[in-house]
């Protein structure tokens, strides 16, 4: 999966708080 950067976009940048909070739920519901 791409990181986020500061310096990107704001469509790229809610794209990616997106996955990484998707991510955070995926770990939560295994753990």
């Amino acid at each position: 999966m791409p990181t986020t950067t500061p310096t990107t976009p704001m469509s790229l940048s809610a794209a990616g708080f997106i996955q990484a909070l998707a991510l955070e739920v995926t770990v939560i519901g295994r753990g």
